[in-house]
Order: structure tokens, then sequence, then C-alpha cells
């Protein structure tokens, strides 16, 4: 009677057999449709600031599937999912940031909303995301009080009266922010105009391109109730070795913290850096700097 059950019980067995989903990096690079931005936000923006609008760089995703949560994926990534074999299946996927520039803090990138498919599997397949061409649109009340493309001109000046200004170069086709010290300048220390933006826990956003020879590091002047302006340090970014880079730096409970009787701070984003030793020239770039919130 024991090897009955014993018998029975291995037939019972379910079969976890999964199924593949394939993400490359190439799915998620230049996913963000912007086309129809300026009527579902009401808004103007020119074709160089939705090009900014749509800028950024996903290395992961988080992934559901019919309502489970399969986590966080680095792409590229070959994902064993047990869907409902015998039914549609309904895949939604959101794109992950690097906080901070920090790998170990990866949270679904809020602005965006899902990209959400329906598809059949089967045990053993393996299916391409490619195959469904994502795409993701930024939630209707997604605003940018700053979008700073350099296009024309920068909204950031020198912090002292005599320090270094940024100037505005071309890259190819594309206008960059520069700023350059030599052997006669040791550091530079700039600011943003200012902005007033909402606490209480209100997704918020810094977001910047950057290619650097040395750290920058990024900050904020804050305004407080009485007038007095705090100055905050938020991350340092690290040398990009001639690359360009993205960060994503959270001000969400920095703002929160310093939130007045209006649910409102005002505040400027602010970088310095220094000259490196060895070297004549240090170089510092920036395009597409935002800050991303909702109204």
């Amino acid at each position: 009677m024991v090897f009955v059950v014993f018998f029975f019980a291995a037939c019972n067995e379910p079969d976890l057999t999964p199924a593949y989903l394939v993400i490359t990096e190439a799915d998620l690079q230049n996913c963000v449709d912007v086309s129809q931005f300026n009527t579902t936000h009401d808004q103007s923006y020119d074709q160089v600031q939705l090009e900014a609008i749509a800028s950024h760089r996903f290395r992961d995703v988080w992934v559901y599937i019919n309502g489970q949560n399969l986590g966080c994926w680095e792409l590229p990534c070959k994902i064993p999912i047990l869907p409902h074999f015998n039914g549609e299946n309904e895949v939604k996927l959101v794109p992950g940031i690097r906080l901070n520039g920090m790998s170990s803090i990866i949270p679904a990138y809020p602005f965006l909303a899902p990209f959400t498919f329906t598809t059949y599997f089967d045990r053993e397949g393996v299916y391409h995301l490619t195959d469904h061409r994502p795409t993701f649109v930024y939630h209707p009340t997604t605003i940018f009080p700053l979008l700073e493309t350099f296009d024309q001109s920068t909204t950031f000046s020198p912090i002292d009266s005599n320090g270094v200004v940024m100037s505005i170069i071309n890259e190819g086709t594309n206008a960059i922010g520069e700023i350059c010290l030599t052997d006669t300048l040791k550091y530079f220390d700039i600011k943003s105009g200012e902005y007033v933006l909402k606490g209480n826990n209100n997704f918020t956003f810094w977001e910047m391109d950057y290619k650097c020879d040395e750290h920058i590091s990024c900050g904020l002047f804050i305004r407080t109730i009485s007038g007095r302006v705090v100055p905050v340090s938020l991350v340092s970014l690290n040398p990009s070795k001639g690359e360009w880079r993205k960060v994503y730096i959270n001000l969400t409970t920095v703002l929160a913290n310093y939130t007045g009787v209006n649910a409102t701070v005002p505040v400027q984003l602010v970088m310095t850096g220094n000259r490196k030793g060895d070297q004549t020239d240090t170089y510092f770039q920036f395009d597409n700097i935002k800050i991303i919130t909702f109204k």
C-alpha cells in the first residue's frame, strides 16, 4: 500500500517545465514613444526637446506575468516562466533604473506606463520581446520643470561671480554643455535657475547625460520658508572614462524633508568639480538635464 501511495503522488506532481521570454538590450533602446506627448500633455515642445524627453538608458526591466512579479532582470536576459499554458497570458514590463548611479538600487521607473501584451506560451518554447515591438509612454500627469537641451542657451550659471561659465559646443549635430578647466581654472561650481517643486513624497528625479574626466558632485540649494538657502549634497559621479553615461538622481525624499506649509519647496540644481592635477585640461560635458515629476 505504501508503494501505491508513492506511485500516485509521483503521477500528480505538476509539470514545472517553463517557457522562456528573451529580452535584449536593443529591445529597450529608443523605446520611449513621444510622438503624441505634446497632445497628451498639452505642451508645445520642439523636436530637440522631445528627443531629450525620450532619452533614456535602461539596462534592467521588471517583469510581471498574469499579475505575478517575476522580479527585476538585467539585460540581456532569458526568463523562465510558468504561465497559463492553456490560455492567454498577460505580460507587463516596466523599465528599471540604477537610482543615484547605484546598481544595488534598481526600482521600476515610475514615470512610464507599463508595456503590456497578451500571448500564448508553450512549454520549452522560447519567445522574444522583439516580436512585440515594446514601446513606453509617459503617464499623463508627468511634467518637466527643467528641460535643458543646450540647443541655443543654458539655464546654468556660475555660483561665484567670477566663476567658470558653461560653454555650448557641438558634438556632431548635437549641442551640449561643456566646462573645461585649464591650468588657471582649478574648479567649477554652477547652479540652475530656481524651480518650485512638490514635496510630500511626490516622485521627483534629476536626470542627466554626462561625460567627465573627474568627479562631479551633485547637490541642491534649497530655499526654506525663512528664506535661508540650505546646501544639500546628493551624489558624486565618477569619471566616465571618455563615455557618455546617464544618471537618475532621486530628489523625492530630500524634497519631502524640506517641504513647508505650502507643500512645495524652491530648489536649484548644483554641480561642482575640480581640475585633475596631472593634466592641463579637464573636461566636463552635459546633455539632456531634466527635472521630472508629477503635477
